[in-house]
C-alpha cells in the first residue's frame, strides 16, 4: 500500500475521502429514495420526449444535406458548361438557399437542446426545493442535520 501512495497519490485520497462521504451518505438512503424516484421519474418522461424530437431533427438534417452534395457534385462536374452559359451566379444563389435549407434543422436541434436544458434545471430546482420543504417540515430530532446536509451536498 505504501508503493501505491508513493505511486499515486491521488488514489490514496480519492480511498480515504470516498470512505468518510460513502458512509453518512449510506445512513441517509430514506433521503435519497425519497428525492430520487419523482426525479428519475420525470427525467424519464423528458427523455423519452426528447429522444423522438432529436432523432426527427436529425433525419430532417439528413434530407437537407443530400441535395447540397447533389448540387455540389453537379457543379463541379459541370463547371464548364456553366462557366460557357455564365451561370455562375445562379448557381451559387442555389447554394445560398440550399445551405440555408441545411440550417434550419440544426437551429431547431439546438433549440431543442436548450429546451431540455432548461426544463432538466428548472426540474432538478423544484426536486431540491420540495425536498428541502419537506426536511425542514420534518419534525426535530427524527432526522440529524448533518446527515441531511451531506445528503444534498453530494446530490446536488
Amino acid at each position: 500500500m505504501a508503493g501505491l501512495c508513493c505511486f499515486h497519490p491521488c488514489i490514496c485520497c480519492l480511498c480515504l475521502v470516498s470512505g468518510n462521504t460513502f458512509l453518512p451518505i449510506l445512513s441517509s438512503s430514506m433521503l435519497n429514495k425519497l428525492q430520487d424516484h419523482p426525479h428519475v421519474i420525470l427525467l424519464n418522461l423528458l427523455q423519452r420526449y426528447y429522444i423522438d424530437t432529436a432523432r426527427e431533427l436529425q433525419r430532417l438534417g439528413g434530407v437537407c444535406y443530400a441535395p447540397i452534395i447533389q448540387h455540389f457534385a453537379e457543379s463541379v462536374a459541370g463547371s464548364s458548361t456553366i462557366r460557357s452559359f455564365r451561370k455562375e451566379n445562379q448557381f451559387v444563389s442555389i447554394n445560398s438557399r440550399l445551405t440555408d435549407a441545411y440550417s434550419r434543422p440544426k437551429f431547431y436541434n439546438a433549440g431543442a437542446r436548450e429546451w431540455l436544458c432548461f426544463r432538466l434545471d428548472v426540474l432538478s430546482s423544484l426536486v431540491f426545493a420540495f425536498s428541502l420543504i419537506f426536511l425542514i417540515n420534518l419534525p426535530t430530532g427524527l432526522i440529524d442535520p448533518g446527515i441531511y446536509h451531506v445528503n444534498f451536498e453530494q446530490c446536488f
